[in-house]
Order: structure tokens, then C-alpha cells, then sequence
């Protein structure tokens, strides 16, 4: 992609994204594929206008919608936060649908709505989950770290994921495994909050 120094397109992006090269950039070229839609005031690096732009949020905890161009494939790959969790992420090769999925998605819609008005965007049972609120994140998290820890390389995981399940007080935390570790968080958001030990099995039925 091109550097600050030219601002100037390089032949993969002109062969790739012609429309995005004719508006002058990948914000302008949203603007104009939004026919009808109001984006609001559209994000973006002077630096670079072509690889990246960001569709603000009017919704209460929502980042911006984050369009990024592939780099060998034309597809437009957006993605959206909200309190440390990504909660809906999709590529296309239109233009108009990222407009609907951006717009949807700065307008605070349910998430079943976004994926409703633009089909290529991906729901998560977790995000889900987030969406019903923190203790739905927590449930459906250690659903799926259970289910990760069947997998698990590393003898005696499956064990300690079971065992800590069991424990009522920290079944009410955010668990996750990192390294075949598991460990536990007070908030269900990126960055997470990790009061207690990490805890590692070791193989020979110890922790």
C-alpha cells in the first residue's frame, strides 16, 4: 500500500478497489456508496487513505464500526466493539453492504438486525451473550472454555477447567485459557481485570 511520502495508490489497490481510487479514498468512497444512509462524519488517516476508515457510533458503549481493505483480495473487512468485546465481524466485496452494516451498526441496532441488513456480518454466541449483558457473557464463556479444554493438548487441562467450574465463586467470573492456563477476570471486556493466580496443570494430577 501506498506510504505518506505519495499518498498515491499503488497498481494492486488500482486493480483491486478502482472505486475506492476514483472517490480519492476509502472514506469518500463509503460516503458516496451510502446512498440514503448518514454515517455520520466518517474517520480516517490523512496519512493513508486508503487501507482503513471508521464509521462512529451514536449507541452508548459502541466504538466505531473499523473498515479495513484485504490486501489481495478485494474484500472490505469490518468489525465492531463495544466495552472490550468484539461483537460483530464480516468481509464483502461491496461496498454498499459495508455501508448498511456500518450504518446499522452506528445506529445501535440489535446485533440480529445488523446481520439481518447485511448477511455477511458474523454473530458470535458470545457476543450474543455480551449483548444480553455481563452475567450471559460469563455463562456462555465458561460453556466455551469447557468445551475448548476437551481439546486440550496438555494432560490434566480438561480436569482443572471442570474443577474450578464447580466452585460457585468462580463460576461467577470471566474465565479464559492462554497457554493451556486458565484464569479468571472481573470484567468480561478487553483489557480484563485478573485478580487471582493463574492456574496451571501440571501434568502429573497436580495444579
Amino acid at each position: 500500500m501506498a506510504r505518506p511520502d505519495s499518498l498515491a495508490a499503488d497498481d494492486l489497490t488500482r486493480r483491486l478497489y478502482p472505486d475506492v481510487v476514483a472517490a480519492g479514498g476509502l472514506a469518500e468512497a463509503l460516503t458516496q456508496a451510502a446512498t440514503g444512509l448518514d454515517l455520520g462524519e466518517i474517520q480516517k488517516d490523512p496519512s493513508d487513505p486508503w487501507t482503513w476508515t471508521g464509521v462512529p457510533s451514536l449507541a452508548d458503549g459502541r466504538e466505531p464500526y473499523t473498515i479495513n481493505l484485504g490486501a489481495e483480495e478485494r474484500w472490505f473487512i469490518g468489525q465492531g466493539w463495544s466495552r472490550g468485546a468484539q461483537l460483530i465481524s464480516g468481509s464483502t466485496p461491496s461496498l454498499a453492504e459495508t455501508a448498511r452494516a456500518a450504518n446499522a451498526w452506528r445506529r445501535g441496532r440489535p446485533l440480529a438486525e445488523i446481520r439481518a441488513a447485511a448477511p455477511f456480518i458474523e454473530v458470535s454466541d458470545l457476543a450474543f451473550a455480551h449483548e444480553r449483558g455481563p452475567e450471559h457473557a460469563v455463562t456462555v464463556k465458561w460453556r466455551l472454555v469447557r468445551e475448548q479444554a476437551r481439546d486440550a493438548p496438555a494432560d490434566g487441562v480438561r480436569a482443572l477447567v471442570e474443577a474450578a467450574h464447580t466452585e460457585p465463586r468462580l463460576r461467577q467470573l470471566f474465565p479464559f485459557l492462554s497457554m493451556w492456563s486458565l484464569h479468571f477476570s472481573t470484567c468480561t471486556g478487553y483489557p480484563f481485570v485478573c485478580p487471582l493466580p493463574q492456574v496451571i496443570a501440571t501434568g502429573d494430577g497436580r495444579f
